[in-house]
């Protein structure tokens, strides 16, 4: 389990687990949905997929870590111009993803040479500039799947720590409770 904690709540034990499970389930989906979509790539963003709970005062909240350009495979990018594309900064990143990925190019059709690495760098990154990239909201997906069936058990588990945190007060306040 690479879910962690930041702070620790000693009313809320039920909750804090169910919003572990929460966090792992998301990530497990997402990380499923990247691998069923072919998004893989060098693996970086499946990789570094971690869900996190933090609890302060009786405010939760679960995080996903996740590499910067997930939003980018979430949202897409829009041709050149448009708010979003990073334009031929993408240059330098897409040559490293084709050294790592590798990716496989085909025949120029008038001379049929292959392109070279960087040549291939340059036509990708012409196609995200000009054209851009369709979105895949995969993440978005995968809270929106977890939520229709673990919204219950999160709903549960507050309830058990409401009634436990009742019956120690009323204990604490000498009417003995038993259920």
């Amino acid at each position: 389990m690479d879910s962690t904690e930041l702070g620790e709540s000693e009313v809320f034990t039920n909750l804090t687990q169910a919003l572990y499970e929460y966090g792992e389930q998301v990530r497990d989906m997402y990380k499923k949905k990247l691998l069923d979509a072919d998004a893989k790539a060098s693996g970086k963003l499946i990789n570094s997929v971690k869900a996190f709970v933090a609890y302060r005062g009786i405010e939760f909240e679960v995080f996903l870590e996740l590499e910067d350009y997930w939003k980018y495979v979430e949202q897409g990018i829009q041709p050149a111009g448009k708010y979003g594309n990073p334009g031929w900064k993408a240059y330098p990143f897409i040559l490293k993803w084709i050294q790592v990925k590798p990716v496989l190019p085909t025949p120029d059709k008038k001379t049929g040479k292959l392109p070279t690495e960087k040549q291939l760098a340059f036509l990708i990154t012409n196609k995200i500039v000009n054209k851009g990239i369709d979105r895949r909201p995969l993440l978005a997906d995968s809270i929106e799947a977890v939520n229709r069936y673990y919204m219950k058990e999160l709903e549960e588990a507050i309830q058990k720590d409401f009634d436990a945190y009742a019956i120690s007060v009323l204990n604490e306040a000498g009417k003995i409770v038993k259920i």
